[in-house]
């Protein structure tokens, strides 16, 4: 398991826990070749993008 602290752009801080293959998937997101360096925004901007995509499909199966 690999841990890191990401700061958000309010200030605080996200704690993030995760195995080895979710950096393979936020490659995969973002086009980023194998070894080169998921950084902190690749991984905020993942988790964003993610929440985002579910609150909106939750948003429209409400509405219906």
């Amino acid at each position: 398991m690999e841990q890191r602290n990401i700061t958000l752009p309010n200030g605080k801080i996200l704690e993030v826990e995760f195995k080895k293959g979710f950096l393979d998937k936020v490659r995969e997101a973002f086009d980023i070749q194998p070894g080169h360096p998921v950084s902190d925004d690749h991984i905020r901007m993942f988790f964003y993008g993610s929440l985002n995509t579910a609150v909106s499909k939750k948003e429209d199966t409400v509405s219906l």
